[in-house]
Order: structure tokens, then C-alpha cells, then sequence
């Protein structure tokens, strides 16, 4: 997966410059041929325009179909921008890269565990263990590739703290910036530690796909799936980013050509429902991302656009509800954020403490959204298609893209009003 596979552009003019050199390419008789299945058209690109905020999960949805290409190479398929295919293997370059960042997404989770132990007086004092890691992650740099013996014992005693253990367990009460990525759990026990501080550590692609790295810019993807072709522009969910967003979007749309199918693909993290936004205490990180959602759908460029919400981290959101039945603050915060959105009954249910049933809560997301895009003033032309995702769930995402692929090929996405 060398860098071939993506370009990066940081301004809507050089944008506009990229998308038509791409048209060109693509009219071009010089790509390779790409097979395609019954029912579709190999001269149309299913483009899809990836965005949401930035612990949404966007980049993870990337990582998977790069893995699925690994898994299942005669489904799957990577191509560079001329539509050559290309390794869907990591380069040695890549997983230096990747090693890099899991470190340092375990010492970023150590620290805010820490930051945790303290606040919430889980430990008397900090630990000497601690203090190493908050002076070796403040030094830490991309370059290094090995720890020295001391530094990694004293990580790996670290997360046996019962005070960090209690921290961990306690991590849906964290807010703010001071969150661990979801991803990063799997990273953080004694076994797993041990194996990615070690000198010979060479990440796995679930290992790859779990780590967290924030997008910057606009990087373009293309894939296959039994031939279809998919390209998919993602940009980054950062604040800065979101700035440029909706210019991104009017020029990327008018890029336009005969044979490309565009696509709004809106990732959402559901378990940010409860999570204060931390300048406008008022609202959650969720209501930010329906509200960039709304903005969105007025544009009048997209209306012929198909829409598509991946309603994120279902595994968290999950989570978060069956820890309600045990925890009064976060059932309160259910209540308070989505309680508008629920039944009556389980409404009732939540507050007698008891487990709520996760297919409700769903309804009760999609709900809120619904309202919001009814209150959307611009017409659209073309439908809206929802699904509730799991990203870092490679099983899930593989019939997730089975399905999106057969409904693509059917113009089920074009014409859904408001689909599951």
C-alpha cells in the first residue's frame, strides 16, 4: 500500500486542478481494464465524498477495505489514480509508520489514564512508573523505534495499576480532549504492551486498523468491489479542516462528468451522544456533527448527490447502554441528550436501572437525525441511506460493503428515502 494509493490536496483551487486532471485520466484508454459483475456499468466510478468530525471513525473505514483487500483479493481490489492496480500489501516504510503511532497512542492513553487517577483521587500520588511515562511521551519523537528496557517495565507495570485499571473501566465518564481512543483499547494490556514495545514489533493490519492517526487534508482512495469501481476523496475532520469544507465539497461536485455516481458518505460517532462539545457546553460532540450534517444538506450542489450516514461505533454506543443499568451519571446523561428521542417505555426502563434494549437506542439516534433532516430547507433529488457500523469490526464491514454494493448496482442508494 505504497503512497501511490492516495494524493493529498489543502486548498479548494488545487482541488479543482486535481479532479480534472483525474477526469482526463479516467477517459483515458491507458488504465487497466476492470471487471465488473452482472448489472454493472464498467464505465461508471462510484465516487464518494467520505466526512465527519474527527474521531468519527473515517480513516478506520478506509483501513478496512485496505485489509479487505489482503483478505479477500479476488473481491477486493487497490488501484493508483490512473486505475492500476496496485499491493494491497503495507511497505516496510508503512509499518514503521503505523509502529510509530500505535506507541505513541498508548502513551497518549497512559497519560490521560493518569490524568484520570489524579482527578478522580484513584491513587494518593502519582507513581514513579508515571512519571516516567509522562517524561519519556513529553521527549518522545516519531523517529524512535525502540525504548530502553526500564522505560518499557515501567509501562508494563503500569497499566497492572489497579488505579489505572480503575481508570479504564471508568472510561465512559471521560470528556473533553481527554479521551482514549476507542480504538486504542485493544492496545492497552499487559500481553499486547509488551508485544508492540518490543524491538522486533512489526504491526498486524487489525493492529493497523485499531490505531489512530488524523487526516489532514483531502487524500484520494480508489477500490473495487467485484469489479465496481469506488473512489473515495476523505477529508479531515479536524477543526481547521472542517473550515474549507463546504468549498471542498461545491468543487468537488463540480468535477462532474458522464459515468461517475456521486455520494456523500457522512460517518457519525454514536457514542459521542453524551459527550459535552468543549466550547459550547450546551450541546454534545453529536449535535456538532448533525448540525455540519445539516449544513451540508443545504447545499444546493449536492442535491443530485446520493446521501449515505454511517452511524459509527456501535460497539461503544453498545457499551455505553449497558452501562447505564450500573452507572446513575451516565444514565442521567442518556436521558438528558436522547430522552426526547425514546419511547416512553424506555424511557421508564432506563430509569427503573434496567438494560435497555440496543435496538431501541438505535431508533432513538436515527430518530434524532430524521428530525433534523426534515428541518433541512433545500430540496433534495436523491435519497438518504442509513446503516449502523462498527469500523474497527472487519467482519461486519465486509458484509457491510457486500451490502452497499449490491444496493449500489440496484439503485436502491439513488432512490431510498430513508433506509436502514
Amino acid at each position: 500500500m505504497g503512497n501511490n494509493c492516495c494524493t493529498e490536496s489543502h486548498a479548494p483551487d488545487n482541488y479543482n486542478t486535481y479532479n480534472s486532471n483525474a477526469s482526463k485520466r479516467d477517459k483515458s484508454k491507458g488504465g487497466s481494464v476492470v471487471a465488473t459483475q452482472p448489472g454493472s456499468d464498467p464505465a461508471e466510478i462510484y465516487r464518494f465524498f467520505m466526512v465527519g468530525m474527527g474521531s468519527a471513525g473515517k480513516s478506520t473505514v478506509i483501513k478496512q477495505l485496505q485489509k479487505l483487500c489482503h483478505d479477500r483479493p479476488n473481491i477486493y481490489k487497490m488501484y493508483d489514480e490512473e486505475w492500476k492496480p496496485i499491493s494491497h500489501e503495507f511497505a516496510s516504510h508503512e509499518k514503521e509508520r503505523y509502529r510509530r503511532i500505535i506507541r505513541r497512542n498508548v502513551f497518549d492513553a497512559l497519560s490521560i489514564l493518569e490524568f484520570y487517577v489524579q482527578s478522580w483521587s484513584l491513587r494518593p500520588s502519582s507513581s514513579s512508573d508515571a512519571d516516567v511515562i509522562a517524561d519519556m511521551a513529553g521527549n518522545l519523537t516519531a523517529s524512535e523505534a525502540k525504548l530502553e528496557r526500564h522505560i518499557m517495565h515501567a509501562l508494563l507495570r503500569l497499566i497492572k495499576d489497579p488505579a489505572i485499571q480503575a481508570a479504564l473501566n471508568r472510561r465512559s465518564e471521560m470528556i473533553g480532549t481527554q479521551q482514549i481512543a476507542d480504538g486504542t483499547i485493544p492496545f492497552l494490556n499487559e500481553e499486547k504492551m509488551a508485544e508492540i514495545f518490543s524491538e522486533s514489533y512489526s504491526p498486524s493490519e487489525d493492529d493497523i486498523v485499531h490505531s489512530r492517526s488524523p487526516t489532514t487534508g483531502i487524500q484520494d482512495y480508489r477500490f473495487s468491489v467485484r469489479g465496481m469501481r469506488i473512489q473515495i476523496h476523505d477529508i479531515g475532520g479536524q477543526k481547521v479542516e472542517r473550515g474549507k469544507l463546504l468549498s471542498y465539497i461545491t468543487n468537488w461536485v463540480s468535477a462532474d462528468r458522464s459515468g461517475y455516481r456521486n455520494f456523500i458518505l457522512y460517518v457519525v460517532s454514536m457514542a459521542e451522544y453524551n459527550i459535552p462539545h468543549p466550547d459550547h457546553q450546551e450541546i454534545t460532540l453529536l449535535d456538532e456533527s448533525l448540525m455540519m450534517m445539516q449544513n451540508i444538506l443545504e447545499l444546493q450542489t449536492i442535491q443530485n448527490c446520493g446521501f449515505m450516514i454511517f452511524f459509527n461505533k456501535d460497539d461503544v454506543y453498545r457499551e455505553k447502554l449497558r452501562q447505564c443499568s450500573t452507572m446513575p451519571a451516565l444514565r442521567d446523561d442518556t436521558l438528558k441528550w436522547l430522552g426526547s428521542y425514546m419511547k416512553e417505555n424506555d424511557k421508564a426502563t432506563l430509569q427503573k436501572g434496567a438494560v435497555l434494549s440496543h435496538d431501541s437506542m438505535q431508533k432513538a439516534i436515527a430518530k434524532k437525525f430524521t428530525d433534523a433532516i426534515k428541518n433541512v430547507q433545500t430540496k433534495r433529488y436523491k435519497g438518504i441511506y442509513r446503516k449502523f457500523t462498527c469500523a474497527v469490526d472487519t467482519k461486519m464491514m465486509n458484509a457491510l460493503f457486500d451490502a452497499i454494493e449490491g444496493d449500489l448496482v440496484n439503485h436502491m442508494i439513488d432512490t431510498a428515502s430513508w433506509m436502514m
